[in-house]
């Protein structure tokens, strides 16, 4: 049985937790032992992964003493010689202690690229920079969820894309699913325009807000269903009182059950600014809804004919026109068999990192 430590989830569920999880849950456990880093208070899925025999090991955060931490990743890793790959998901590559600590204790180390830019802080951008070039030449299998996300990660080094799978036929269109789901939120009735994601910049709520703000001014029975959470929720809030849209704003918080609440909407909206792959993009088409995203979603996520982008530089009015489309007799259909092929089933997908692990592993 191969043991693989795992760096990179966090307290907040996003893609790379989404895709962590779904991964751990369908390997072969005969085969495949995965435990946890914990780097601060908090891990996502924290109950669920203890009551599947994994361990969950917790560190010193990495913000408040970057050397505490290398070195008590260097302790451990010294410590525990059943590990024998290290797997660290990156969003940038301003943190790299876990790769260079795991190089000096001569474990082999799995990066995974799990986005595609970075807009946060200049000095974060700067450590980017820097150290994915360091990280490179300390690496063993560069990952990525897109091409996108592994050119820019990665450069000009090889690497091999792992889809963003899913459990497909939990996401299935399911009618009875979805009236049930429409009328515990009270939203029978309502053209449903949904989003999936962190309250993050990246994900451009504040063009959203716009957008549906034009939507509701062409259509009195739209809502909007807006899933996640993050440290931009409380602005968004406001700006959502300040328009005159609380009444018809939902606000769910983070959800397990994001394949339940994707079957009461009838519109699934994207508008980020980038993504490395968007994975909710795949589970809303799994789901047989109607996407409108940004143009900076990877081609990867453009797998069933119900995806159409729509350039950011476009006018809110402009993306409600487009959106209000689908609010008159749209109807659903099983994406299974494409999105399948395109092999972002997850019972395929997780057998191409299984083979990596063991090395056996054919690309061609």
């Amino acid at each position: 049985m191969k043991k693989i430590l795992y760096f990179g989830m966090s307290g907040t569920l996003g893609g790379t937790e989404s895709f962590v999880i779904n991964f751990w849950k369908t390997f072969n456990k005969d085969k495949i032992s995965v435990d946890f880093i914990k780097a601060g208070e908090s891990l996502y899925f924290e109950e669920e992964i203890l009551d599947g025999d994994s361990r969950i090991i917790t560190l010193p955060a990495r913000r408040r003493n970057p050397i505490k931490y290398f070195f008590s990743i260097y302790k451990l890793l010294k410590g525990q010689s059943e590990y024998e790959i290290i797997h660290v998901h990156l969003n940038s590559c301003s943190s790299i202690e876990p790769i260079i600590a795991a190089k000096l204790c001569g474990k082999k180390v799995f990066v995974h690229s799990h986005s595609a830019m970075n807009r946060n802080r200049l000095i974060t951008r700067i450590l980017h920079n820097v150290n994915k070039r360091i990280m490179n030449h300390m690496v063993d299998e560069r990952l990525a969820c897109s091409n996108k996300a592994g050119q820019w990660m990665f450069g000009k080094h090889d690497f091999i894309v792992i889809n963003n799978a899913i459990p497909l036929r939990n996401y299935l269109y399911n009618k009875n699913n979805r009236q049930e789901v429409r009328k515990q939120l009270g939203i029978e009735n309502k053209f449903v325009v949904g989003h999936v994601g962190r309250f993050t910049s990246i994900k451009n709520h504040e063009f959203l807000i716009d957008i549906f703000k034009s939507i509701r001014e062409k259509n009195k029975d739209a809502v909007l269903l807006l899933v996640g959470d993050g440290e931009l929720r409380s602005k968004i809030e406001s700006k959502v009182i300040e328009l005159g849209l609380k009444d018809h704003v939902i606000m769910t918080g983070a959800r397990t059950d994001v394949s339940n609440l994707l079957q009461a909407m009838d519109v699934f909206v994207f508008p980020s600014f980038f993504e490395g792959l968007g994975i909710v993009a795949i589970e809303a088409q799994a789901a047989g809804l109607p996407c409108i995203v940004s143009e900076s979603i990877p081609v990867e996520a453009f797998v069933t004919k119900l995806i159409k982008s729509v350039s950011l530089f476009e006018s809110s009015s402009k993306w409600s026109e487009i959106i209000l489309k689908y609010s008159k007799s749209f109807k659903r259909r099983s994406t299974y068999k494409e999105i399948k092929t395109a092999g972002y089933d997850i019972s395929d997908a997780a057998l191409v990192l299984e083979r990596l692990y063991l090395n056996d592993y054919d690309e061609k």
